[in-house]
């Protein structure tokens, strides 16, 4: 009996099926959407906007179906942060919004709704909010005795710098009238970036004392002085000479500070640096320690120019340092006259013996033993007054008044490679870019040889020229890249980066 009814269904699930087969001829009505297109929106270039600044966008809106674009459609404008935080700013076609944002990237959206269908279409462009400070080299200059600060702003949708001279005023900063030059260093200071600066610095150090500025703003209030940001009685005119810094991405950022031949910590785990110096011994009153430091996230090297010789401290959280091992073979008994750590973390040192005033060149990596150990054979060298390495070639070059020398460590010969006459090299140096592995441009300037040079014919405030040079291989002459005139005396260069 079971099997008569399985059968019975069987075969009426057959019937149905047939039936189902045949009243279906494939007889549908398909009726053609109106495929919404938008032109006059960039959405290859995207927009560039200043704060303050009205962005304006007037979109031509057409269809499969509606050529003439009068059909009905909704329209909805936001923005959305790398965080992928969406805002909604207008409802109409036509968007007019004042920029309040902060400089950064946002992403500019459009949707677009056919009333009709009720389809919804997105589009979408890059849009970049900036101040006419967003990037760009920052030049400190001396002019008649206070220092100046010139910029070299860089438009990127140009790709072109635009020359700012005296930059402070231009914004309207509050920073007081500085005395000479001594510094300028950017860096950020914290893992993750914030838009309202504060995770970003620029010191600005002159006889006057150091003074961090807005770095979105370039304004000032007292509370930005050096000594805000050290615990201790520190003096309202402290100076820093020198600041080093490093940062890689993910791990704390560590700032040192030196100042009247004493050097200073900050790392995340210490929003301001300690007024404790790092140079001395465990248990001892500190050394007098050279300006001239290097390190990575993990540890530092000082110069004792007391003892002569090179110390690090034993790990990141050390607040001393010790003598470095004597089986790594770094010289001792020699005062230092120079040394910089490249991109690459090769370290160069240049070194005076007191008793016989030759030079001589260690390299090194840090931490571990010299592979470079030997005299320069250098014209004039005892008469040199600047120094800086090629990072990517491994030249030395060197100023002796208004003449500029390649070099060369395995042929042991120098080449002169400028000669201005009375003119005076008064910086040189290749500059440093934290973000140089993620931006292609700063990986392209890292390696072109800044060159400042001062007339002292010219006329106050404008008789200084900044140029820029490419380094090529095999002792190759080197050739101009780049050239601004109209600073004063450059003492000081930093640039002011974006991720």
């Amino acid at each position: 009996m079971m099997q008569k009814k399985f059968a019975y269904f069987i075969a009426l699930l057959g019937i149905c099926c047939c039936t189902a087969c045949y009243k279906d001829k494939g007889n549908y009505n398909y009726h053609p959407i109106n495929e919404v297109a938008v032109s006059q929106f960039d959405t290859v270039q995207g927009y560039l906007v200043y704060i303050a600044d009205t962005l304006k966008v007037s979109p031509v809106v057409t269809g499969t179906l509606d050529k003439e674009g009068t059909a009905g459609y909704s329209y909805e404008w936001s923005y959305e942060t790398q965080d992928f935080v969406s805002t909604v700013i207008s409802t109409e076609k036509n968007l007019r919004y004042a920029i309040t944002l902060l400089p950064g990237n946002y992403s500019l959206r459009l949707k677009v709704t056919d009333n009709a269908s009720g389809v919804l279409y997105h589009f979408r462009a890059n849009l970049q909010v900036s101040t006419a400070v967003y990037e760009g080299y920052l030049v400190l200059n001396e002019v008649n005795g206070h220092s100046r600060l010139d910029m070299l702003s860089y438009q990127t949708n140009t790709q072109q710098f635009t020359q700012i001279t005296d930059v402070l005023q231009k914004m309207a900063s509050s920073l007081p009238q500085q005395g000479s030059p001594v510094n300028i260093f950017c860096m950020q200071s914290s893992v993750t970036a914030t838009a309202d600066g504060n995770s970003y610095k620029i010191y600005l150090s002159s006889s006057s004392g150091t003074n961090n500025l807005n770095s979105e703003t370039f304004d000032y209030e007292a509370k930005q002085n050096i000594s805000y940001e050290m615990i201790g009685d520190v003096p309202q005119d402290f100076t820093a000479s020198n600041f080093f810094g490093t940062f890689r991405f993910g791990v704390i950022p560590t700032m040192y500070m030196v100042a009247d031949n004493n050097v200073y910590i900050r790392t995340n785990s210490y929003p301001a640096f300690p007024y404790v110096p790092l140079n001395a011994y465990a248990g001892a009153l500190p050394f007098k320690a050279s300006p001239y430091i290097v390190g990575d996230p993990n540890y530092c090297m000082i110069f004792n120019m007391d003892k002569r010789t090179f110390t690090r401290t034993p790990s990141f959280s050390a607040n001393y340092v010790e003598d470095m091992a004597p089986g790594l073979n770094f010289p001792t008994g020699k005062d230092l006259v120079y040394m910089e750590m490249s991109y690459s973390g090769v370290i160069h040192a240049i070194l005076k013996d007191p008793s016989t005033g030759a030079y001589s060149i260690i390299r090194f990596l840090l931490g571990t033993t010299p592979t470079y150990n030997d005299v320069i054979t250098a014209t004039d060298f005892d008469k040199a007054t600047h120094y800086a390495m090629s990072p990517d070639r491994g030249y030395l070059f060197y100023s002796v008044g208004g003449k500029v020398y390649e070099y060369d460590l395995s042929l042991k010969t120098a080449k002169l490679m400028l000669d201005r006459g009375s003119e005076e090299v008064t910086y040189l140096a290749f500059p440093n870019f934290f973000y140089r592995t993620t931006k292609t441009t700063y990986t392209s300037w890292a390696n072109l040889l800044n060159i400042g040079w001062y007339n002292a014919a010219g006329t106050a405030g404008a008789n200084g020229t900044l140029e820029q040079y490419n380094v090529p291989q095999v002792n190759g002459q080197i050739t101009l890249a780049n050239q601004w005139t109209g600073f004063g005396k450059i003492t000081s260069i930093a640039y002011r980066e974006r991720r």
